[in-house]
């Protein structure tokens, strides 16, 4: 909202509430003045001129951006101001409460109301309270004199104050209508005369100035451009960065636009004028990118050939606009889009140097092109409307934030590139190391991430994130030795961090070790319950070793956590099928499959779930589907080839493709396990290839008794009486 420019309270006017000493407030919003349509932030009181009565600075997130508002409401009441100063607590006497007890004038009744009439001329106490605190409302710190107004009241009987540590001092007797300054033990309230001044303050009505529809804006900290292409007029893709040969000016235009006419008249008349000053300018055309106007390239390419300028032009492709809207956005945050005209000036090394939002003058352009190359204090000093001294150098532009930027629009190279930039600019910040190397982890630059990890490790050895992630890569490349002292070394330093105890027992479950494996999953648990991966991986620890209740539970936890979760959803079904609940199984395999169409081991499982005579049409797709996912994966090769060589639907069965699947599948198996063999043999013996079907079968009989198959074993063996006998099976 902010960014967008718009209100953040919904064009709420100012609220101003009187308490009436009742139980109810009422609303003097706009009797007071201050029902301003302002997005009002912060408010502090002060008695700013010191006439007795609290005057109010208001800052607004939109203009004005400070209201100050004095308190000119006709009075006859009477006030005490006090400021305390601490010596035993603290100086500023933060915390100290102060009572203020008053004698109500006679003809007054508990409140402070005159008798016999209906104004609110009131005390409403006859002892006051204040607190002195620092800092009150939203980023506010009102005057540390406290305020008391007293109404008609014009005696004080007490003043008590009770420091900060229980001291307390009482004053008695004070005349009102004073300033009071007192310091903790003294035993004295000193009475204070404000200064005598004569100031003049004029109400005024401030008018919200028109927004500008040009202006210079000159960067002291220069990013580099991002990786920019555009069209020539053959359509041919150029690449604006390696154009790049001295200063240059991308100038964006329209051939309905009459600013950019009237610029690009300019610049072309001055061209040699342009190169003198070693200056480039690549004019792009925005038609056709912009909905609202009809205009196409070939508009734009039209309009050139009539005027036969002497600049170098071309097509703004969609993505480059995108980049620079990205760029302009972060540099100025509000979100305002690009017009037309519009130039970015870029220096020699490719880094914008200066912004123009509508025409620019040739003698501007000029003078900024010398001054290209100043330090940044220097071009932090030109870009300023006026004159003044700066209390710090010029600070860095925050690159990794741009990179941010780019990254959330898509842009993965160019935020890479700003990354890069922020690391030469600060080489020894390990966490500006860490952010380039995440980037490049998820942008496929693996090996780049590794060092970049490495050497935020470097320049912080106990750096949790990037020992972490330095972990997870070494770990994706079989470096399991290393990867897991990476996760060591972060365990060490945080022995609570979920995601190094789970990496670990990634690595310890790998190698077999399931009980140490098991341990650190659960404490990864215990710090992080809503590691659905986590309770997955416990869960199948937990199957392997039979208790199938346990692992249900866990894996049911990673759905209730993750319900997209398909690797989760197949595991439950392998385990409900496991039990028997073969229709709550295939439940679970419709949900991974639905989660994740392209999760192969999910189509694979509810293919062979499917049992019913009525699936086999459903069965056969899911089969096919996990033979497509995971064509390295003999089992779907080998259930696919069962059923087509098997099933006792002549239109289901197809022998022809049986053999060819289950060809497949020994072939993945080297040939070697026997299961797939008896299918392979099944399917020739489908389509009367009964020698075959036997000699293979024999293979597969010798393969299952070396193996000691005893069930398949004597599977085989009757399968191969009925093939000597050229009889298919079933």
């Amino acid at each position: 909202m902010q960014a967008e420019g718009r209100s953040f309270s919904g064009y709420e006017r100012n609220c101003v509430f009187l308490n009436t000493g009742g139980p109810r407030f009422a609303d003097i919003s706009s009797t007071s003045g201050v029902d301003f349509l302002d997005d009002g932030r912060g408010v502090a009181r002060v008695d700013w001129d010191h006439d007795g009565d609290q005057d109010l600075w208001i800052s607004n997130r939109s203009a004005p951006q400070v209201r100050f508002l004095r308190n000119d409401t006709p009075s006859k009441n009477h006030f005490v101001i006090i400021s305390l100063t601490g010596t035993e607590c603290n100086r500023d006497a933060i915390g100290s409460r102060v009572k203020v007890r008053v004698r109500q004038p006679k003809d007054t009744g508990k409140f402070g109301v005159r008798k016999g009439n209906n104004s609110a001329l009131r005390t409403p106490n006859s002892e006051l309270i204040k607190t002195l605190r620092a800092g009150e409302g939203f980023l506010s710190q009102s005057s540390k004199w406290l305020h008391f107004g007293l109404a008609r009241a014009t005696q004080i009987e007490q003043v008590v104050i009770h420091w900060p540590g229980g001291d307390q001092e009482t004053f008695n007797n004070l005349p009102v209508d004073r300033h009071y300054k007192i310091v903790q033990g003294t035993g004295r309230a000193q009475e204070w005369t404000p200064p005598t001044r004569q100031v003049a303050l004029e109400p005024s009505s401030p008018v919200a100035q028109r927004a500008a529809t040009s202006g210079r804006i000159v960067l002291a900290g220069q990013p580099e451009l991002p990786n920019l292409t555009y069209y020539n007029w053959e359509n041919k893709e150029v690449s604006l960065n390696d154009s790049l040969k001295g200063p240059t000016l991308i100038n964006l235009w329209a051939s309905w636009c009459r600013p950019c006419i009237v610029e690009l008249n300019e610049l072309s008349e001055h061209a040699s004028e342009l190169r003198a000053a070693d200056l480039d300018v690549i004019a792009l055309s925005v038609d056709g990118l912009d909905d609202a106007r009809a205009t196409t390239a070939e508009d734009a390419r039209k309009f050139l050939d009539q005027r036969g300028l002497s600049l170098e032009t071309g097509w703004a492709a969609p993505e480059l606009l995108s980049k620079l809207q990205t760029l302009h956005d972060f540099l100025f945050y509000r979100v305002i889009p690009l017009s037309v005209p519009t130039s970015f000036l870029i220096s020699a090394d490719g880094r914008v140097a200066a912004i123009y939002r509508g025409p620019v003058s040739i003698d501007q352009l000029l003078e900024d092109v010398r001054h290209i190359g100043d330090p940044p204090d220097q071009l932090r000093a030109r870009a300023m409307p006026f004159s003044g001294r700066f209390a710090s150098e010029a600070p860095l532009l925050k690159l990794d934030w741009l990179a941010k930027s780019f990254t959330e629009n898509g842009f993965h190279d160019d935020a890479i590139k700003f990354l890069k930039q922020a690391v030469r600019n600060q080489p020894l910040d390990a966490e500006l190391h860490m952010k380039l190397g995440f980037c490049m982890q998820h942008n496929g630059q693996l090996p780049a991430a590794t060092e970049a990890y490495r050497e935020t490790i470097r320049l912080d050895p106990d750096h949790l994130e990037a020992n972490n992630s330095l972990g997870v890569l070494l770990q994706s490349e079989a470096k399991l030795d290393e990867a897991l002292a990476r996760f060591q070394q972060v365990l060490k330093v945080d022995p609570d961090h979920a995601n190094a105890h789970f990496n670990s027992a990634l690595i310890l479950q790998s190698q077999k070790k399931r009980d140490d494996a098991s341990a650190h999953y659960r404490h990864a648990l215990r710090t992080n319950p809503y590691l659905a991966r986590a309770h997955l991986q416990l869960g199948t620890i937990l199957a392997t070793q039979g208790d199938f209740r346990k692992a249900a539970t866990h894996v049911r936890q990673a759905v209730e956590i993750d319900d997209q979760f398909a690797e989760a959803h197949n595991f439950l079904g392998r385990i409900l099928r496991q039990q028997g609940r073969l229709d709550d199984a295939i439940a679970q395999f419709r949900t991974a499959v639905d989660a994740d169409p392209e999760y192969g081991r999910a189509h694979y499982n509810l293919g062979v779930s499917l049992v019913k005579s009525n699936q086999v049409a459903e069965r056969l797709k899911h089969l096919r589907e996990a033979t497509r996912l995971e064509p390295q994966w003999p089992a779907p090769w080998n259930s696919l080839a069962w059923v087509l060589a098997t099933h006792t639907n002549s239109d289901v069965r197809d022998p022809e493709e049986a053999i060819r699947c289950a060809s497949e599948a020994a072939n993945l198996t080297a040939r070697q396990d026997p299961t797939v063999l008896d299918t392979l043999a099944v399917a020739h013996a489908s389509a009367g290839e009964f020698d075959q079907a036997v000699k293979i079968l024999e293979t597969a009989f010798e393969l299952a008794s070396q193996a000691k198959l005893t069930s398949l074993v004597k599977e085989i063996r009757a399968r191969l009486e009925l093939f000597r006998q050229h009889k298919p099976f079933p």
